[in-house]
């Protein structure tokens, strides 16, 4: 940690200003009295390695090799495992109850005529104006190729 010369704060982030010109020191900042000259924590930080961030459900193993490496604890593995299962158990009760939901209202009987005449009436006009729209494209390719 060190002491901010400007406000006297402790932190691990200073910065310290010099002169271009006469390479004297103009001033010492740091992430406290400011923010707006460092860049957020989050984007320089390190990630922790599992076994830095929760050193209590790790255990330092010695390989047979001499390497060492990080295992897990048993209750740490099963709260693990129960966190991924509960996900999925999660995602397939969504899936279900949408199916379900599908089936409760799906249709069980033909359109009527009155139905399929009402359905007809009001796409038409859409369906008339994209054919028309594809025609006047084509005649005007066509017209293009001609020329």
């Amino acid at each position: 940690m060190a002491i901010c010369g400007g406000c006297g704060a402790e932190t691990t982030r200073t910065r310290t200003v010099f002169n271009d010109k006469t390479g004297v020191v103009v001033k010492e900042e740091c992430d406290k009295c400011a923010p707006q000259s460092f860049d957020p924590q989050w984007l320089t930080a390190r990630g922790a390695t599992p076994w830095e961030a929760y050193p209590g459900k790790y255990k330092k193993i010695e390989n047979h090799d001499g390497s060492i490496t990080w295992r897990s604890t048993d209750e740490w593995r099963a709260d693990s495992e129960a966190k991924i299962i509960k996900a999925y158990e999660k995602a397939d009760a969504a899936d279900a109850e949408k199916l379900e939901r599908k089936r409760r209202n799906r249709r069980t009987t033909p359109m009527t005529e009155a139905e399929i005449h009402a359905a007809t009436e009001r796409w038409r006009p859409v369906l008339e104006d994209r054919q028309e729209m594809a025609n006047r494209s084509y005649n005007k390719a066509v017209e293009e190729l001609t020329q």
